[in-house]
C-alpha cells in the first residue's frame, strides 16, 4: 500500500471512528467494497439527515457571524474571495475566525483564488467546495453520535475523502466510480 492509500485509510478510520484491519484493507479494490467494510463497522439505518446541507449551513453561518456577510450572499457557487475581498480591513481576522469555527476541514482552504490559487490542487475556492472539504474531514460533526449512517452517507463520505486526498473528482464521474479500481482507475497509490 502506498502513502496515498495509507493516508486515505487513516482518513476513513477517523471520519467514521473505526479501525480497519490491515489484512482486510489489502483485499479492498473498489469504493463499493470499502463501503461494505465500513457499513459492517458502523450503526446503519435509514436517515433523513443531509450531511452536505448541514455542512453548507455551517459554512454560511460562519461567514455571516464572523465576516458580516449577508446571509443571502452566501450561496454554494459564491467564491470565497468575494466573501472576503482583499481590500477588506478585517479580512485576515474574519478568515481566521471562519476557519476556527469550521474546524479541521477548512485548513486547506485559500481565500486568494487568483491565478496562483487556481493552480493549487484540491483547494476550495467556492462555498460549496469549502463545505465539501469540511464535511470530508469531519462528517461526524454533522450528525448525532447515536444516529445511524445510511448507505448513501457512507458512500458520499468515502468519495469526498477520496476527492480530498487525491483530487480524484470522483463525484463528478457518477455511480460507475463505485466500482472503479482504487489504484488502477482512480489513481490511489
Amino acid at each position: 500500500m502506498g502513502l496515498d492509500a495509507v493516508e486515505y485509510v487513516m482518513a476513513v478510520e477517523a471520519a467514521f471512528g473505526i479501525e480497519l484491519p490491515d489484512a482486510e484493507v489489502r483485499r479492498i479494490a473498489t469504493v463499493r467494497e470499502l463501503a461494505a467494510v465500513v457499513r459492517a463497522r458502523v450503526p446503519t439505518g435509514p436517515t433523513d439527515v443531509c450531511l452536505s446541507q448541514r455542512a453548507f449551513y455551517r459554512v454560511r453561518n460562519a461567514f455571516v457571524r464572523h465576516a458580516g456577510v449577508p446571509r443571502a450572499a452566501v450561496r454554494p457557487g459564491t467564491l470565497l474571495a468575494d466573501l472576503l475581498p482583499p481590500e477588506a480591513p478585517t479580512r485576515e481576522r474574519a478568515w481566521a475566525a471562519v476557519r476556527a469555527d469550521l474546524g479541521p476541514g477548512s485548513r486547506y482552504a485559500v481565500v486568494d483564488v487568483g491565478p496562483v490559487g487556481r493552480l493549487l490542487r484540491g483547494r476550495p475556492s467556492t462555498v460549496a467546495d469549502l463545505a465539501d472539504e469540511v464535511l470530508a474531514h469531519d462528517p461526524g460533526a454533522f450528525r448525532r453520535l447515536d444516529a445511524p449512517w445510511s448507505d448513501g452517507q457512507i458512500r458520499d463520505v468515502l468519495l469526498r475523502l477520496l476527492d480530498a486526498q487525491v483530487g480524484a473528482r470522483t463525484r463528478e464521474r457518477g455511480a460507475a466510480v463505485l466500482d472503479a479500481h482504487l489504484v488502477h482507475d482512480i489513481g490511489l497509490s
